[in-house]
């Protein structure tokens, strides 16, 4: 079994790499970048990066679905972090070629990124039964990490999801399951235990494993069995507030507006429905009627100038974009250039467009698209046709 300062050094090697292979880390003179150009990370205008821009990690290797193989595929490709212009400009942050890291979440500050790795025992070792996570911390104007934290392998604790703090992404929320308990915890950059929050909350059920960082950073949402808590950093219960007891699984997915939560929960026929909640009382407004064909659950909702889009679950696994109507039934909107047939995923949003992370019909790789319901338009910033490959992940801006 690997120790823990094994997988602690391979990732600081892999820091070393990065930095070597992307320069000092010194920041020049900005870049303004028109569509398609590329230039380096010393060019990032820091202080104009504002609503449209995106951090997406792109493959040189188009996606294909499993068992099947792209013959112009290759082994180990080229994989860079780029940091995306509201034009599809990009700025070359990190070469990830040699790591297995993926992108999981872009700190509020913006200057940061957090990567997760799963590596593999090297042959002749003993590999523990589970993989340990090795969660790092990049400084996007270096590419140098910052942070090394290992979650450790346990047959009875299993990491769910990790994001950055709010309001400047200086710790983590770890989300783990014990003996199908959910638990959260939130833990420094390097891994000491800072709070453990609580996982009962009365009427409103048990933690669930979602939850939602107020803009502020002083308090927490947490989706509960029927409905949500408040809790504050210290752990002490402000609120929780019921759904509907006929409601499972509710998930706070985003913020509405300043007082009120936007949250998804699951029906008693295993179908999600989005409610808002006031955090200030915890007046419960349904946003969806409950689904039905080909709406087979609302995941999350954005609120533009044109209207309400749902992200929404279609027959056999499949996600796409719907416009929610006067009834709060969903419609499915066909997107200008984007393969109707594959999953469409809505990432971020601004008053009049949204980030999509879709396979357009021209191209087995996955893209990076803004989309703009009112006028139609689609505009391609990262991958197919741009630059090939496909996008493997992608954030958007961090906004509340």
């Amino acid at each position: 079994m690997r120790s823990r300062s094994a997988v602690v050094a391979a990732a600081m090697v892999l820091s070393a790499a990065l930095l070597t292979a992307c320069g000092s880390g010194s920041t020049t003179t900005t870049t303004t970048l028109r569509t398609n150009q590329q230039a380096s990370r010393h060019h990032v205008p820091w202080s104009s990066i504002s609503s449209q821009w995106s951090l997406a990690l792109w493959s040189a290797n188009s996606a294909v679905g499993e068992g099947e193989k792209n013959p112009s595929n290759v082994t180990n490709p080229t994989r860079t972090l780029f940091l995306v212009t509201p034009n599809g400009g990009r700025y070359d942050i990190a070469d990830l070629s040699h790591s297995s890291a993926t992108l999981i979440d872009w700190s509020p500050s913006t200057d940061r990124a957090l990567l997760e790795e799963f590596p593999s025992c090297p042959p002749g070792t003993l590999c523990p039964v589970l993989p340990q996570a090795v969660l790092t911390t990049m400084d996007l104007k270096t590419a140098a990490t910052t942070s090394v934290f290992t979650f450790p392998p346990s047959n009875t604790v299993f990491l769910e999801s990790v994001t950055f703090t709010r309001p400047r992404g200086r710790a983590l929320l770890v989300d783990t399951q014990t003996n199908d308990q959910q638990r959260l915890t939130r833990y420094s950059l390097t891994g000491t235990v800072q709070q453990q929050y609580p996982n009962s909350f009365g009427s409103a059920g048990r933690f669930m494993g979602s939850q939602l960082s107020s803009p502020n950073g002083t308090s927490l949402v947490l989706g509960t069995s029927h409905g949500i808590a408040i809790v504050k950093n210290d752990g002490a219960e402000q609120a929780h507030y019921v759904v509907d007891k006929k409601m499972f699984d509710c998930s706070p997915t985003r913020w509405w507006n300043t007082t009120t939560v936007l949250a998804s929960c699951m029906s008693e026929t295993s179908l999600q429905q989005l409610f808002l909640i006031s955090t200030k009382d915890g007046t419960v407004t349904a946003l969806t009627e409950p689904p039905r064909s080909p709406d087979n659950g609302d995941m999350n909702a954005w609120q533009l100038a044109s209207g309400v889009y749902v992200q929404t679950a279609g027959g056999c696994g499949s996600v796409y974009l719907s416009v929610l109507g006067a009834d709060h039934r969903t419609t499915p909107v066909s997107i200008p250039k984007v393969d109707q047939a594959s999953s469409t995923f809505v990432l971020g949003a601004t008053r009049t467009a949204l980030l999509l992370h879709a396979t357009l019909s021209c191209g087995p790789g996955r893209s990076l698209v803004w989309f703009n319901p009112h006028t139609g338009t689609t505009r391609v910033v990262l991958g197919p046709p741009l630059n090939g490959g496909s996008v493997e992940a992608a954030l958007a801006y961090p906004n509340p």
